[in-house]
């Protein structure tokens, strides 16, 4: 399968993307369509990229330069550029880190409600069990590269047995046999003090 063709399958989502160049929130996400523009972006992808500015309320940021964005709002960019790809699956590396707990809820609330409303298989590393376990169906969990439990819920057996781990997160009922991990080290859970 060439580059093209597995973009055209799967939209990936990065942590975080350096500026290295001007654009704009709607150049960024024009980008995404990137797998179906031969030469010159036509109507439909320039439509398509409108409709989802739309979407994700984007419109007020649409014109602005990438470098003058919050974490919060770039990450909504970056989601949204992965969706401009109209591919069945998204793979997202670690949405929330550096955000503060309000786009922390935002970011992983629009993720959510995109698989459950739109379909997509959407499959995202990350390290906050918390947050993991309220927005994710299934929890993998993984130590030195390999699963080493996988459940619906609840957490507390998976917390008691394993200190490090890497958590895979898949939110909707799609399969895939492409994943990206990560590795976490959890520190011991503090010991209640006494008085």
């Amino acid at each position: 399968m060439t580059h093209k063709q597995l973009a055209t399958y799967i939209g990936y989502v990065p942590q975080s993307i350096p500026v290295r160049f001007p654009a704009n929130v709607f150049e960024t996400i024009l980008a995404g369509r990137r797998p179906h523009i031969s030469w010159h972006p036509s109507n439909k992808d320039l439509d398509r990229t409108a409709e989802i500015i739309e979407e994700m309320n984007l419109t007020d940021l649409a014109m602005r330069d990438m470098a003058r964005l919050s974490g919060g709002q770039a990450q909504k960019v970056l989601l949204a550029r992965a969706l401009a790809q109209d591919t069945p699956y998204l793979i997202l590396d670690e949405p929330t880190s550096s955000l503060d707990l309000r786009h922390q809820l935002e970011i992983l609330e629009t993720i959510s409600g995109l698989a459950k409303n739109k379909g997509l298989g959407v499959m995202m590393a990350m390290h906050d069990l918390n947050l993991a376990a309220r927005f994710s169906d299934t929890i993998m969990m993984l130590h030195q590269g390999k699963s080493s439990a996988q459940e619906n819920h609840p957490l507390s057996s998976l917390l008691k047995t394993f200190l490090k781990y890497t958590v895979l997160t898949r939110l909707s009922a799609r399969k895939t046999d492409i994943f990206r991990f990560s590795r976490y080290d959890v520190p011991p859970f503090p010991r209640p003090q006494t008085f």
